[in-house]
């Protein structure tokens, strides 16, 4: 008889175990959908600062190449022409983003910083760091105190995801935003594979209004949905 007690006792422990596991974990999908359709909330009535890539470690690896005794003036007219390539490059490709997001994204107020800006920013400076549609260090651009969130190039977190290429929306302590907000938009997918493979000359101009115009259709789906929680 005991034991049969000890059994009973034993079977609604681990019942009740369960049953507090599936709260918590209810809770924490509650508060996981609160956190979000707030973040959804502050980024319509905010700001969003697109982190551009200045390859300046690139750069400045080169320069110091050029400016050594030790390497040849042909090397250096070879490093002067990657040099004026990577810049090329680097320009090419944000003016191309920032360009999509001039003529695509409306869902806030959006501006533009170099990746060397981050801790600047991070650390609460509002002005002096930020660019024109030239990307231009303009002094006279600020943004407005309250919040503000910062989108970037790069990878998702791959403990999270499975570390795509993406456009990534970050809290303004850089940290990802994660689901069920729409932080992320692939950067790479089948369509895009078609234009690189034949018609990679307006891959770039391409790529960046396709993933701008699916990231303002996500946050504006999503400012709905949160508003029936």
């Amino acid at each position: 008889m005991i034991k049969k007690v000890q059994i009973y006792w034993c079977f609604f422990a681990l019942l009740l175990c369960l049953s507090f596991k599936t709260n918590a974990q209810e809770l924490s999908r509650i508060e996981r959908r609160a956190i979000a359709a707030q973040a959804i909330t502050d980024l319509k009535d905010g700001v969003l600062v697109l982190r551009l890539k200045s390859k300046k470690n690139k750069i400045t690896k080169i320069e110091e190449l050029m400016a050594s005794p030790r390497v040849s003036e042909n090397e250096k007219n070879k490093l002067r022409r990657e040099l004026e390539r990577t810049i090329d490059e680097r320009n090419r490709d944000n003016l191309s983003l920032t360009f999509a997001f001039d003529k695509n994204y409306k869902f806030s107020d959006i501006y533009y910083i170099y990746d060397t800006a981050s801790v600047s920013l991070k650390n609460g400076q509002r002005s002096g760091i930020f660019l024109n549609k030239n990307l231009e260090l303009d002094a006279s651009i600020s943004i407005p105190e309250g919040k503000f969130f910062v989108i970037r190039t790069g990878t998702t977190d791959n403990s999270v995801t499975t570390g795509v290429e993406a456009l990534v929306i970050m809290d303004q302590n850089f940290k990802d935003l994660t689901r069920p907000f729409p932080y992320y938009v692939r950067v790479n997918s089948i369509g895009r594979l078609f234009t690189r493979i034949f018609n990679h000359r307006n891959l770039v101009k391409k790529d960046s209004n396709d993933i701008v115009l699916k990231l303002e259709k996500n946050l504006r789906k999503y400012l709905e949905t949160a508003a029936t929680y």
